[in-house]
C-alpha cells in the first residue's frame, strides 16, 4: 500500500496542471485512495517519459484517442510481464480515470483484452483457522498485540478501518453478556456495528488498563489502539498493524503457502475470512445480517435492510462460541449455550405440566348438565390460567 505522502504529491501536482487537477478532484475525498491512484499513475508517467522525455500531463491529453490507446496498450504489455492480472488492473484504473476526467477515452475493448488473463489460483483466499489465531496469541504477552489479534478475530473488520476514521474509545458501547459493540467507519454512510466477544472484550480492557497504568490519560477521544514506539501518528495505522502481525505470524510458525508474491493466508485478511466463514456456516445466523457484520453491500439489502445495533447483536451472539479463540474460554461459552437450552427446555416442560394439570382439573369438574356454580368455577379456572 503506497504511503499517504502520495496524496500530498497529488495535491501539489494538481496546482501545476489543469489536467491533473481534474484527476485529483475525482478521488481527493479519500486520502488513501488518492495516494494509491497518485502512485500508480506516476508509474505510468515514468513509463512514458522513458520514451518521450518531454511528455507532460497537458500534452498527454492533447493526443488523439487512437494514439492514447496505443500508448496505454504498450504500458499494459509491459506491466503484464511484472505482475498478476488483478494487479495490472489496479495500475490501469488510475490511467483510465485521468483520461476519462479529461474527456479522452482510449478504446475500452483493446484495453480490456490487453490485460492478461489469470488461470492461477489467487493468493490470500484462505481463512486463518482458530488454531492459527490461538498459536499467534501463545507467543506474545504484549497487551497491544493480544488486544489487536482478538479485536480482528472478533470483528472481522477491514484493516483500513483502524484509522479511517480513527477508531476511538467513544466508538465503544457496552453490550450484554460481557460483550462490546464497536461503531466502525463512524459518521460515514459506510458505518456499521461490529462486536467483541467476552474474550476479546477482556483483552481490550486489559490493554486499556495497561495504558492507564503506564501514565496515559485516556478519555473518549483517545485512539483505541496506539503504537508502542514513536511514530508520526499517535494511533495505530493499518500499515503498522500489518508489520506487527507479520512478525507474530512468522514467530508462531503459521503454515502458509506462497503463490507468486502472495500467501494463501493473507497477513490481515485471513482474520476477516475466518470471521466470514464462521458466520456463513452457522445455519442459525441470519445471512443478510451476516453480510452487514462484514460491511458488505449486496443487492437491495445493502440499501433497504438497516438492522439496529441490537438486531445485529442477536445474530452475532449465535456465533460467539465459534469466534472465541482460547479453548477454555470457548468451552465456557458452549456451557453457557447448553445451560440456556436447558433453561428454555425446563420452561417449556413447566408450561406443558401446567396445561396437563389444567386439563385434569377441568375434566374433574366436567358435568353433562353443569349447574351455574360449576360453570362459574370453570370460567374462573380458565381466567386463572390466563386462557381467557
Amino acid at each position: 500500500m503506497p504511503s499517504e505522502k502520495w496524496a500530498d504529491f497529488a495535491a501539489i501536482e494538481a496546482t501545476k496542471s489543469p489536467a491533473y487537477n481534474k484527476f485529483y478532484n475525482a478521488k481527493r475525498a479519500n486520502r488513501k485512495t488518492m495516494a494509491t491512484y497518485a502512485f500508480c499513475f506516476n508509474q505510468f508517467m515514468k513509463h512514458l517519459k522513458a520514451q518521450r522525455k518531454n511528455l507532460d500531463y497537458e500534452s498527454l491529453v492533447q493526443l488523439e484517442e487512437k494514439t492514447i490507446t496505443e500508448i496505454v496498450q504498450q504500458y499494459i504489455y509491459e506491466i503484464n510481464e511484472k505482475m498478476r492480472g488483478n494487479s495490472v488492473q489496479s495500475y490501469l484504473n488510475p490511467v483510465k480515470l485521468f483520461f476519462g476526467m479529461n474527456d479522452k477515452n482510449p478504446n475500452p475493448y483493446i484495453m480490456r483484452n490487453a490485460v492478461k488473463k489469470e488461470d492461477a489460483i489467487p493468493g490470500g483466499g484462505t481463512a486463518a483457522t482458530t488454531d492459527d489465531v490461538f498459536s499467534i496469541l501463545q507467543i506474545t504477552t504484549r497487551p497491544l498485540e493480544r488486544a489487536l489479534i482478538h479485536f480482528l478475530a472478533s470483528t472481522g473488520m477491514r484493516p483500513g478501518a483502524l484509522a479511517d476514521p480513527i477508531l476511538r474509545l467513544s466508538h465503544l458501547t457496552e453490550m450484554p453478556d460481557g460483550c462490546k459493540a464497536v461503531r466502525v467507519y463512524d459518521q460515514s454512510k459506510e458505518g456499521y456495528w461490529a462486536f467483541l466477544t467476552p474474550e476479546a472484550t477482556e483483552s481490550l480492557e486489559r490493554y486499556l488498563l495497561f495504558r492507564k497504568n503506564s501514565g496515559e490519560k485516556i478519555d473518549d477521544d483517545s485512539p483505541l489502539f496506539k503504537p508502542t514506539f514513536n511514530t508520526k501518528h499517535n494511533y495505530l495505522t493499518a500499515s503498522t498493524a500489518r508489520d506487527i502481525l507479520i512478525k507474530l505470524i512468522k514467530r508462531a510458525s503459521i503454515q502458509r503457502v506462497k503463490n507468486g508474491n502472495r500467501f494463501d493466508k493473507a497477513t490481515m485478511y485471513m482474520f476477516r475470512k475466518r470471521f466470514n466463514t464462521i458466520l456463513k456456516i452457522n445455519n442459525h445466523v441470519n445471512s443478510n445480517i451476516a453480510e452487514k457484520l462484514m460491511a458488505h453491500k449486496r443487492g437491495l439489502d445493502g440499501t433497504y435492510l438497516q438492522p439496529t445495533k441490537e438486531e445485529c447483536f442477536v445474530e452475532f451472539r449465535k456465533a460467539i462460541a465459534e469466534l472465541t479463540v482460547d479453548p477454555t474460554s470457548r468451552q465456557k461459552e458452549l456451557l453457557k449455550i447448553k445451560q440456556t437450552q436447558i433453561d428454555e427446555l425446563e420452561q417449556k416442560t413447566k408450561k406443558i405440566d401446567d396445561l396437563e394439570e389444567m386439563v385434569t382439573e377441568l375434566r374433574s369438574k366436567r358435568s353433562v348438565n353443569p349447574d351455574k356454580a360449576t360453570q362459574e368455577m370453570v370460567m374462573q379456572i380458565l381466567r386463572d390460567k390466563k386462557i381467557i
